[in-house]
């Protein structure tokens, strides 16, 4: 009434013995009023959190008042009508590893002034920080407001670059130049690399903090000083400042020095004739005897089609391996060659990782199954571009997935991935073999070594394939390292780097056909049962 709003309060009373009714109006307005800020303060507020990119609930023990749309995207739940009632509900669409967890640190887990912080994952393997928070009402009710955030991304970016930094300490450490890093608060080595602590065993640490001193002194920056140690020793240093870094990265090598440079030079330049007519030798030696090998494959496979006697066919399919191991030293020699006077070619196209890999275990599953192993291949993308030199890629894969067969053990398993991380694609091939001593480790990428020399070995072979595949890895740029136990197996890693290139790209990728006798020549020396 006059834009006013009452209540009407009826009350029935007796008066001289007949029932009267009386009406009382009260002036409600102000307390209306109030009902409806307060109603459209709580859709404001409903509005505000349906719109945050992170899960709200709001609960009390097991019972939940609240929860926001998030919530149900985070978790999964399909059906966006389904009703939440309980922690418990949620704890259903949480990954069974992590869910007595979820519903301890939430239902059972005291009251704490603090927050509270901690990591779940849910079914689909999403990530999630939570974050607890106590809210008292009226002095005596206590409820918890949680809060959900999807973290996945971040901490797959954080993995990728917590394994970006082991490759580059690796690659630090196998590099043949001495790396320090200098703290400048404390002027404490806080990385040495191995060719460097080498260094300091024949000159004083102190000798040399001389010499970055000097440089810093004189603020001779990113600049090559060469230093006589003594008569025979000379040592050259760079030392960059890294302002944003509050560090210092000096870079250090030894030098050998002579007084008989020209006779050196004079004797070089005899050794790099023989070497060369040493090279020419081999090839012309090699190319003579190719031509025949070449020339019995194919005779042998002429007699092969022609046979149908099951005696025959094996001596047949006998001559045609010891063809193809000889056909493959006479390549691996080639090659060798090759890289050694820097003679080689890079035939580099665009082409798919991931294709390329699963060609190849699919032509060696007949040597897999022959030997009672298997073979596991996984990828974390589709596809997988690379531009690189596909053949040669082809049998540095090739070389080591033959060494993982020729000596893992019966009943083994052979594990090939390629996942594609931030600064590097990483192939790794893993086995669960014989593995390598620890010793022997670092001598295994060279010319013709074979850790087991004795007439009993387990497999044959001439030891070349490893240092194939090194120095093949070498020329394009890639890095090829082990990691191994003896009877425990190995690991070999090939690191690509992963380089934004304009060639990358689908509309230039070509299709990698394997043909099955380039992988019957690379695997020649496993002999089956």
């Amino acid at each position: 009434f006059r834009d006013n709003i009452y209540e009407l309060l009826v009350v029935n009373f007796k008066y001289k013995h007949k029932n009267r009714k009386m009406f009382i109006f009260n002036n409600v307005t102000d307390i209306h009023n109030k009902k409806l800020e307060i109603k459209h303060n709580e859709e404001n507020y409903k509005k505000l959190v349906e719109a945050l990119d992170d899960g709200i609930v709001i609960a009390d023990k097991n019972d939940i008042y609240y929860i926001n749309k998030k919530i149900k995207e985070l978790l999964n739940i399909n059906d966006k009508n389904k009703d939440i009632f309980k922690i418990e509900d949620l704890a259903n669409y949480i990954k069974s590893s992590y869910k007595n967890e979820f519903v301890k640190n939430i239902i059972t887990a005291h009251f704490n002034e603090e927050s509270k912080i901690w990591v779940t994952k849910t079914i689909q393997n999403t990530k999630l920080k939570v974050i607890e928070n106590k809210l008292t009402i009226d002095k005596v009710k206590n409820i918890k407001i949680i809060m959900f955030s999807d973290i996945t991304e971040n901490q797959n970016l954080l993995d990728d670059i917590v394994e970006s930094e082991k490759i580059y300490r690796v690659l630090l450490e196998s590099l043949p130049d001495g790396i320090v890093i200098i703290d400048k608060k404390s002027n404490k080595h806080i990385y040495k690399n191995k060719y460097i602590i080498e260094v300091f065993k024949k000159i004083k640490t102190e000798k040399f903090n001389n010499m970055v001193n000097d440089c810093i002194e004189s603020e001779d920056f990113d600049t090559v000083k060469i230093i006589n140690l003594n008569e025979k020793e000379s040592a050259s240093i760079v030392v960059s400042n890294i302002a944003e870094q509050n560090i210092y990265i000096v870079i250090f090598k030894m030098i050998r020095e002579n007084n008989k440079t020209n006779n050196q030079r004079s004797s070089l330049e005899k050794i790099q004739q023989n070497e060369a007519f040493k090279t020419q030798f081999y090839k012309d030696v090699v190319d003579k005897i190719q031509e025949p090998v070449n020339e019995m494959i194919r005779e042998n496979k002429f007699m092969d089609s022609q046979t149908n006697s099951s005696r025959i066919d094996s001596h047949i399919c006998l001559v045609r391996q010891n063809l193809y191991r000889l056909k493959k030293v006479l390549d691996n020699i080639n090659n060798i060659m090759d890289i050694e006077n820097y003679s080689y070619d890079l035939d580099y196209t665009v082409f798919d990782l991931v294709q390329l890999l699963k060609q190849i275990v699919n032509l060696s599953k007949y040597y897999i199954d022959r030997k009672n192993l298997s073979i596991n291949l996984e990828f974390s993308d589709d596809e997988i571009l690379v531009y690189l030199d596909s053949v040669k890629l082809q049998k540095i894969i090739l070389n080591i997935l033959s060494n993982a067969i020729k000596f893992s053990k019966k009943n083994g398993t052979i594990k090939v991935s390629v996942e594609k991380k931030l600064d590097f694609i990483v192939i790794n091939i893993k086995d669960n073999g014989i593995g390598i001593p620890k010793d022997k480790v670092d001598f295994i990428f060279g010319s013709f070594n074979q850790i087991d020399k004795s007439l009993t070995r387990l497999a044959e072979g001439m030891g070349m394939g490893l240092c194939i595949a090194k120095k093949l890895a070498d020329i394009q740029g890639l890095y090829l390292n082990v990691e191994s136990e003896e009877n425990k197996g190995s690991q070999f890693k090939i690191l690509i780097k992963n380089t934004k290139n304009s060639f990358l790209d689908v509309k230039y990728k070509k299709d990698i056909h394997i043909s099955k006798e380039f992988v019957d020549i690379q695997f020649s020396d496993i002999y089956l049962n």
